[in-house]
Formats: structure tokens, sequence, C-alpha cells
């Protein structure tokens, strides 16, 4: 699972990168307003995709971890 997630987040940092190049070099902005932009794309990062994928790992890993959920979520749909 580790090389999973390092995989995706890998591929997201790298998308996220370019994307913030590429809005930066469009806009005429102070250093200090670049750092806020990429500041907050790499917290959209983390909250977006590595924290849940790390406890969908989590999850997977501890088979009771994931029937839990699974029934947990079953009784709170009246299943």
């Amino acid at each position: 699972m580790g090389n999973l997630q390092g995989s995706v987040v890998h591929s997201v940092e790298s998308i996220r990168a370019r994307e913030v190049r590429r809005l930066l070099n469009k806009l005429s902005l102070s250093p200090e307003q670049e750092e806020a932009i990429e500041n907050l794309s790499r917290s959209l990062v983390e909250e977006l995709v590595r924290g849940p994928m790390a406890k969908t790992i989590a999850l997977v890993q501890e088979p009771r971890g994931l029937v839990a959920t699974a029934r947990h979520r079953m009784v709170e749909r009246g299943s």
C-alpha cells in the first residue's frame, strides 16, 4: 500500500506544482502572494488526498476496521 500511496501523492503533487506554476506565470504577483498560493494548494492536497488516503489505507490494512466500518454504514442505512 505504501507504494500506491506514494505514487498517488507524487502524481497529485506533480499536477499541483504544474498548475500553480502555470497560474503564477500568468499573473504578476508579489513573492508573498505567490507563497500564499503555494501554501493554499499544498493545504488542499493534504486535505483532499493525503488525509483520506491514509485513513483508507489504515482501514484496508486492519481487516476488523474495514468490517466494522462497513457494518456501521449498513446500520446507518438501515440495511
